[in-house]
């Protein structure tokens, strides 16, 4: 017989309250280092190695401070943004892997 690990819980009104907390600058600074960080892991192609827990709240705030993005009309400049500067540090990254080889 199998049990089904327990599904982690998050506060949902406690994130809402920490994205609708954002002033316009910070919200765009939050979205786009996540935004950032998902474009290098797609470059990658890698999986988050983080816990269930973290990824779960992670996606949740991120989902919030997208649509809240979206509403101020600010989630393509962010999202331009956030492909110029993934692509810019994946090639540091690779120059740097280079220069230690």
């Amino acid at each position: 017989m199998s049990t089904t690990p327990a599904t982690p819980e998050i506060n949902l009104d406690e994130i809402q309250k920490e994205v609708s907390g954002l002033s316009q600058d910070q919200l765009m600074a939050e979205v786009l280092k996540t935004r950032v960080r998902q474009k290098k892991q797609q470059k990658k192609q890698q999986g988050s190695g983080a816990q269930k827990t973290y990824q779960l709240r992670q996606r949740e705030k991120f989902k919030l401070m997208k649509a809240e993005a979206i509403r101020l009309g600010i989630w393509d400049k962010i999202n331009e943004e956030a492909e110029a500067k993934a692509e810019a540090e994946l090639g540091e990254e690779s120059d740097v892997a280079e220069d230690a080889a």
